[in-house]
Order: structure tokens, then C-alpha cells, then sequence
């Protein structure tokens, strides 16, 4: 185990001095036995929730909810490849870690599930509306005051 951490703390010196990876390394990196050797090179620093690897790994795909706010809940490669569904779950687990911890954003749940929409529909043009269809009416149906009573499972 030890010899492995050296390994990957020594390649991830190197890997970082490139910004783009190939697949394969992307694929490596999140293998679950890396990640917690990652996570154990990195202690104290947040994850993408999707993977599970560290910050200073990844490169952070951040949303925009307003000009000056936003928030990052995964890495940029996890938001290219996987699916709305493993996404819109990460971002919920966010806004539910937040709300436990009392540390709410200044911006409203809606406006937190509307920016992810937007952003994930506006890197996949053109996307299959099936993706996200129902989604949006889940929402449509409840006032903002009403949004954080939705069970978002």
C-alpha cells in the first residue's frame, strides 16, 4: 500500500503539470482503491461527488448561479460522462450536506436545480429531451416557498 501511494503522489506530480489526460489515466484515477489512496495524499480537501477524487486532482466543472455565486458538486470529467441522473444526484447530496451543516447558499433550491439544468443541457446540444423530461414538471409543480419539501429521490 505504501509503495502505492509513493507511485501515484509521483505520478500525480507529473500528471498535474498537464492540463488534459488521456482516458486511460482518467479511468485509472477512478478506480475505487486509487481514490482512496488520492484521498489519503489529500486529507481535508473536498471531492467531487460523483468519483469521489480529491480537488487538487480534478479539474472542477463550476455552475453559475448568479453573476457573482455559484458552486462546483463534480469534476469536469464525471460531468462529461456521466449520465443526468448520477449528476442531479450528486448535486442533491450537496444541497442536503449543506442544508444539514446550516450552511445554506444565498440563492433558493430552485435556483441551485435550474443552473444545473441549464449548464448540463447547454454542454450536451444537441441533448435528448427523454434525459431530462419530468424533471422540469417536478419543478413546475411547487412554488419556490414549496421546493425544499420535494423528495428529490
Amino acid at each position: 500500500m505504501l509503495i502505492l501511494t509513493i507511485a501515484l503522489f509521483l505520478l500525480n506530480k507529473h500528471l498535474h503539470k498537464m492540463m488534459y489526460h488521456s482516458d486511460l489515466i482518467e479511468k485509472l484515477k477512478r478506480k475505487k482503491c486509487v481514490v482512496r489512496v488520492y484521498r489519503r495524499l489529500y486529507p481535508g480537501y473536498g471531492t467531487c461527488g460523483c468519483c469521489g477524487l480529491p480537488w487538487p486532482v480534478v479539474q472542477i466543472h463550476h455552475i453559475d448561479v448568479t453573476d457573482d455565486l455559484g458552486y462546483f458538486a463534480f469534476c469536469e470529467h464525471c460531468f462529461k460522462h456521466k449520465s443526468f441522473e448520477d449528476l442531479r444526484n450528486s448535486a442533491t447530496e450537496l444541497w442536503r450536506r449543506w442544508a444539514a451543516d446550516a450552511q445554506l447558499p444565498p440563492y433558493s433550491r430552485i435556483e441551485f436545480y435550474s443552473a444545473f439544468v441549464k449548464d448540463w443541457c447547454d454542454s450536451r446540444k444537441p441533448f435528448r429531451l427523454e434525459d431530462v423530461k419530468g424533471y422540469g414538471d417536478k419543478l413546475k409543480q411547487y412554488s419556490v416557498k414549496d421546493l425544499d419539501k420535494i423528495d428529490t429521490k
